[in-house]
C-alpha cells in the first residue's frame, strides 16, 4: 500500500509533496509492509514479498516474511523470534557500535528519514546468507523497484545459524559503504574490493577469534579446493568468497586490519585504492608485491623464513596449506616436463618440481607467455636438502625467460614455480576476465650444456653487465630511460632531470637489446652529495626516507651498493612523502 500512495502523490502531487512524503516512514510493531525483492535470490523467483514487524530495535526494524512465519507451528514461531531478538540486540550493541567505529557510518537518516536500518527476513535460495540493493537507496522516481529504505535482506534459514551475526555483519559493511564510497565519495567501488571489506567485517568485530563455527573457518574449504580462483573476477560464488577473505586475512596480518577503513575513507577505487591506503599507513610495498607475497604464503606459511613474509600470522590460519595445482618427479627417465594453458589477471598457479640425486646436472626453467605486455610475475622457491628456502624471481624480458638452477637433485630437492598474471588494466566485476596463455617448460640439462653468457650464481640467468656506469640506456622498442651503476640501472622518472645534469643528454641514450638490459637489477635509492639520507623514490615521482639504522637497511636485504648519489636538485625535485621505517 505505501509503494501505490507514493506512486500516487508522485503522478499527481508536486515534487515538494514527494519529498516530504517520506518523512512518514515510522515502522509500528505488527504492521505488514509488501516489500521488493531480488529475484535471483529469492527462494521462489518472487519480486515481491508481504511482511510483518516484529521487532524494533534502536537501530533497526526486524521484518518477517509473513508466508514463512506463519508456515511455522507455535514453537517453531517463539524459537524464530528467540533467534530474532538476539541478533538485533547484537546488532544495536556489537555490530552497529563496532563497525562504525571503524568504517564510518552508513547514511542516516537516510532516504526514509528514518535513523533505523530495515532488517527483511525472507525466504532465500540455500546459498545465499543476504544481500543489499543499492536501488533502495534511490527514490522511486529513480528506481522504480526501489522500497525506500537503508535496506538488508536476511535468509531466515540463516536466523539461528552461528553465522547468522557473521553475515549480518557482512551485508552492514555493504551499507556502510555505499555511503562512504558512493555518496560522499561519489566513487562506485569495484566490487571484489568491497566484497573484500565486507568478508573482512566479522573479523573486525571478534567473531573469526574462535574459529570452529566461525565466517573464515566456512570460507576455508572453498578456498583450498580453489585457492587460484581469479581474485578480481566477481561472479559471486562460494569460490570467490573464499579466495578473497584469506587475502585480506593476508593483508590484515602484515599490513594491520585498519588498511581497509583507510580503502574505504580514500577517493580511489581497486588497486589504487589499496596502493593509496597502504602509502597513507606509511608502507612502502604495493598491491602487486603483496599478492605475490601471498600467493607464495598460501604453499608454504611459513612465518620462520624470509622475514616472515610469506605466511598468515593468525594463529587459527597457521596450519593452512594449498595443494601444487600440479607435482611432477623429474628423473633419468623423465627428464622434461611442459605445463600451462590459460590464467586470467590476479590468479595464480603452483607447480612443484623434485628430483632424483642426479650428478653435474642443472634444472632449466622456460617461460612464454603468450599476447600479454609485462603482466606475468614469477617467484620460484628452491626448496634445499639441507632445509635452506631460497627465493627468487624469473627474470622476464615481454613475459619470456629462462632460468637455471645448478645442483637440482643433489642441493635442491624440489622447486616451486608460481606463475602469476598481474595486469594493472584488469577489469574488475566481471563475469568472464580476459585469460593470458602460457607454457612453461621444465627439464634437466647437463651443466656443460648452460650457455657460457649465463651466470648461473644464484640460479638466475644474469646476462653479462658490460655497461660502463653513468650509461643512459633504454631497451629497443620500450620508452623507459635508465642509468647505469655497477649491477644496477635507475629510471629516469622524468625529462626534466636532464636539466640538473651537464653531462646528460638525448643524444647520448644508447637503445640495447631488451636481454641485456634485463640482466641489470633495477634500483629506487638515491642520495645527494653531502647528505646522509638515502631516498627510496616511487613512480609517482615522491620521495621517502629510508628512516631506519644502517643495520636495519643491510637486513632489510637493500644493497648498498645500489644506491645512486645524485645532486642536491634533482633530490629536491622529487615530492616528500612518508617515512620508511623497515
Amino acid at each position: 500500500m505505501r509503494k501505490i500512495i507514493f506512486i500516487a502523490i508522485f503522478i499527481f502531487g508536486s515534487l515538494i509533496f514527494f519529498q516530504n512524503a517520506r518523512a512518514v516512514v515510522n515502522g509500528n510493531l505488527g504492521e505488514s509492509v509488501f516489500f521488493v525483492v531480488d529475484q535471483k535470490y529469492d527462494s521462489n523467483g518472487r519480486n515481491q514479498v508481504e511482511a510483518t514487524l516484529r521487532k524494533i530495535g534502536q537501530r533497526a526494524y526486524f521484518y518477517v516474511e509473513n508466508k514463512y512465519f506463519n508456515s511455522l507451528d507455535s514453537i517453531q514461531q517463539n524459537n524464530f523470534l528467540t533467534a530474532q531478538n538476539v541478533l538485533a540486540d547484537e546488532f544495536d550493541n556489537v555490530i552497529y557500535p563496532k563497525l562504525t567505529a571503524f568504517y564510518g557510518s552508513e547514511w542516516n537518516p537516510g532516504i526514509d528519514n528514518n535513523s533505523r536500518i530495515t532488517f527483511l527476513f525472507t525466504s532465500m535460495a540455500d546459498d545465499a546468507g543476504g544481500y543489499f540493493r543499492t536501488n533502495d537507496e534511490f527514490f522511486i522516481s529513480e528506481m522504480v523497484d526501489s522500497n525506500e529504505r537503508e535496506m538488508i535482506y536476511f535468509n531466515v534459514k540463516y536466523v539461528t545459524n552461528n553465522r547468522a551475526k557473521a553475515l549480518i555483519a557482512h551485508e552492514f559493511q555493504h551499507l556502510i559503504n555505499f555511503n562512504q564510497k558512493n555518496k560522499i565519495l561519489n566513487i562506485d567501488d569495484e566490487v571484489w574490493l568491497n566484497e573484500m571489506r565486507s568478508e573482512y567485517a566479522p573479523t573486525v568485530i571478534g567473531y573469526d577469534d574462535v574459529y570452529a563455527g566461525s565466517n573464515i573457518s566456512y570460507r576455508e574449504k572453498h578456498f583450498l579446493a580453489t585457492p587460484g580462483d581469479p581474485l578480481m573476477e566477481w561472479q559471486n560464488v562460494s569460490e570467490d568468497y573464499g579466495v578473497i577473505n584469506f587475502f585480506a586475512q593476508y593483508l590484515a596480518d602484515h599490513y594491520g586490519g585498519n588498511i581497509f577503513s583507510s580503502m574505504i575513507k580514500n577517493s580511489k577505487k581497486g588497486i589504487d585504492s589499496v596502493n593509496q591506503a597502504l602509502s597513507d599507513k606509511g608502507f612502502n610495498k604495493n598491491f602487486s608485491g603483496i599478492f605475490s607475497d601471498w600467493t607464495i604464503a598460501n604453499i608454504l606459511n611459513n612465518c620462520s623464513i624470509s622475514g616472515g613474509e610469506h605466511c598468515y600470522k593468525n594463529i587459527n590460519l597457521s596450519n593452512i596449506k594449498i595443494s601444487p595445482t600440479a607435482e611432477y618427479n623429474i628423473s633419468n627417465i623423465f627428464t622434461s616436463v611442459s605445463v600451462g594453458g590459460t590464467i586470467q589477471d590476479w590468479s595464480a598457479r603452483w607447480y612443484k618440481f623434485s628430483g632424483e640425486n642426479f650428478s653435474d646436472k642443472t634444472l632449466r626453467l622456460n617461460f612464454e607467455g603468450k599476447n600479454v605486455s609485462g603482466d606475468f610475475k614469477i617467484p620460484y622457491i628452491e626448496q634445499k636438502i639441507n632445509g635452506e628456502t631460497v627465493f627468487k624471481y624469473m627474470k622476464l624480458v615481454n613475459d619470456s625467460g629462462m632460468s637455471y638452477i645448478k645442483d637440482f637433485g643433489k642441493e635442491v630437492k624440489s622447486v616451486l614455480v608460481i606463475p602469476a598474471s598481474h595486469s594493472i588494466n584488469a577489469k574488475a566485476a566481471l563475469t568472464s576476465g580476459d585469460e593470458k596463455s602460457f607454457t612453461l617448460s621444465v627439464n634437466v640439462i647437463d651443466d656443460f650444456d648452460v650457455p657460457q653468457e649465463e651466470l648461473t650464481e644464484g640460479g638466475t640467468n644474469f646476462v653479462k653487465l658490460e655497461l660502463p656506469d653513468g650509461s643512459l640506456v633504454r631497451a629497443k622498442g620500450d620508452y623507459k630511460v635508465y642509468i647505469i651503476n655497477g649491477q644496477y640501472k635507475r629510471h629516469i622518472l622524468d625529462a626534466k632531470i636532464f636539466n640538473f645534469y651537464s653531462h646528460l643528454s638525448w643524444e647520448s641514450i644508447n637503445e640495447v637489446d631488451p636481454v641485456i638490459l634485463a640482466g641489470y637489477e633495477e634500483s629506487f635509492w638515491v642520495r645527494a652529495e653531502g647528505d646522509e639520507r638515502v631516498y627510496e623514490i616511487n613512480g609517482d615521482k615522491t620521495k621517502h626516507w629510508l628512516n631506519m639504522s644502517a643495520e636495519a637497511f643491510s637486513v632489510s636485504g637493500r644493497q648498498w651498493d645500489a644506491v645512486s648519489v645524485i645532486n642536491n636538485a634533482e633530490r629536491d625535485f622529487y615530492t616528500t612523502g612518508v617515512d620508511v621505517k623497515f
